[in-house]
């Protein structure tokens, strides 16, 4: 870990520490590798392939921000290239939350969806919640 750099805001690293390599602590003015934050590898406990995920910096540091925005009540887009892991991520920091305090429903978007498609879809997942309450 390595001291801001004394000329910059308490709550912005310096430019040569950037925020996507390191994570700033506020309180003790450090910044700390998201490299060294990286859990090792532990095989799902089902065994199922699909069920793999390796973590990786990226992958610590958007479920940071995805915890970081949800814990603010505020919403949040992840932006990335294909296969860069965010619905796999999304999906791994839904699978933590509470079911009894959120619900999730995934839906798959194309040209060809429309407003009246999603708006059946989320019709149809809360007439399913309402009757399973």
């Amino acid at each position: 870990m390595q001291p801001l750099h004394a000329g910059c805001n308490r709550y912005v690293p310096s430019f040569a520490a950037t925020p996507t390599a390191q994570r700033g602590h506020v309180d003790t003015l450090l910044l700390q590798a998201w490299a060294t934050l990286v859990q090792p590898y532990r095989p799902p406990a089902d065994g199922r392939f699909a069920s793999v995920l390796v973590p990786t910096a990226d992958f610590v540091r958007t479920t940071w921000m995805l915890r970081t925005a949800a814990a603010g009540g505020r919403a949040c887009l992840l932006i990335g290239d294909s296969g860069a892991g965010k619905t796999a991520c999304v999906q791994r920091f839904l699978s933590e939350r509470d079911p009894a305090a959120d619900m999730s429903l995934g839906l798959n978007f194309s040209s060809q969806t429309s407003s009246l498609h999603l708006q059946r879809a989320l019709e149809a997942r809360r007439a399913c919640f309402l009757l399973c309450v």
